[in-house]
């Protein structure tokens, strides 16, 4: 079940939720994180294994931030800024689900454009993973570097941009 930022009414501190997001990766720096939330045009996504009634922060194996741009009248850029699940809960699944679930929620939220191109900032070690779920590497230009705010301080590992388009030509 995918929580969206609206779905989090006011009894959610953010502090709480950044904690959360910076307690998924060890690999992605607390203050990008931190700058990403400030950002009030980018979204917050959770997974949450529990349904919306029974609804608690501790319950969220996984959780992303994205923004989108346009970039012609027929054509959006969805960028996936973090993304993250917690280490105890790999291998379980709630990944696949997880990103699986956000592309539907973008097909259908962006249905008016006739290219949604999904982009991401992937380390090395989960590439295979997102090649899985049909990504592919992409070389990106300076907007989609802006875009995607790759400052990120990491541990070493290489980036590489990632893309999954969707094309809705009727």
């Amino acid at each position: 079940m995918l929580i969206f930022e609206k779905d989090l009414n006011n009894k959610y501190d953010w502090m709480k939720i950044y904690e959360l997001l910076c307690n998924f990766s060890k690999k992605i720096s607390k203050y990008y994180i931190y700058d990403l939330l400030a950002n009030r045009s980018n979204k917050i996504i959770l997974y949450s294994i529990n349904n919306l009634d029974n609804f608690e922060l501790e319950n969220c194996p996984c959780g992303l931030i994205y923004n989108y741009k346009k970039v012609t009248d027929n054509e959006i850029n969805v960028c996936i800024m973090m993304i993250s699940t917690k280490y105890n809960c790999r291998k379980y699944g709630y990944a696949s689900t997880f990103i699986n679930e956000f592309i539907t929620f973008i097909e259908n939220k962006l249905k008016n454009f006739k290219t949604i191109n999904i982009l991401l900032d992937s380390l090395e070690s989960a590439v295979t993973f997102y090649e899985h779920i049909g990504f592919k590497w992409i070389i990106p230009s300076d907007e989609i570097n802006d875009m995607l705010s790759i400052k990120k301080e990491t541990k070493l590992e290489e980036h590489f941009i990632m893309t999954y388009t969707i094309s809705n030509e009727t």
